[in-house]
């Protein structure tokens, strides 16, 4: 009798081993670019634990370095809405566009309801291809004066 528990044991040990060595690679940047260029990974954004929203560009401006920062607002509509009758919003400020964004501009968007601050475009951003009127440049945050 020993020896079958022992060998349940073995085998129990076995599978947990093989389930946490999958975790493991699935949380690789090895897998997540193959899942990626798979195309299953919008599909698997939008079905486990991300929610599908639309977000609008504001507040574009060019920094120092020469790339684009703009804001990023969005609807949050796994939540329950207001008295006013509208979802909570959320923002996050995303920087490095090599180019200016369209402001204004609505894109197809996903957040994660765990933590809707981790969200990712699933919409492709537009450029504004001639700026008439010049971004103002970020201010220094330094404060040291030389």
């Amino acid at each position: 009798m020993s020896l079958r528990v022992s060998h349940l044991v073995i085998l129990g040990t076995v599978f947990w081993v093989a389930v946490i060595a999958l975790f493991v690679f699935m949380q690789t940047d090895t897998f997540q670019k193959e899942l990626a260029a798979s195309g299953a990974d919008e599909e698997l954004a939008l079905g486990d634990g991300w929610q599908e929203t639309k977000g609008r560009v504001s507040s574009v401006m060019k920094l120092k370095t020469g790339d684009y920062a703009y804001v990023l607002t969005y609807e949050m509509p796994h939540k329950e809405k207001n008295k006013e009758g509208k979802f909570p919003t959320m923002w996050a400020m995303v920087a490095g566009a090599e180019k200016a964004p369209l402001e204004g501009q609505v894109i197809k968007m996903a957040y994660m309801t765990e933590e809707p601050v981790i969200f990712r475009r699933l919409g492709e951003l537009q450029f504004v291809d001639e700026i008439e009127n010049p971004i103002p440049e970020m201010q220094s945050l330094n404060t040291d004066q030389k």
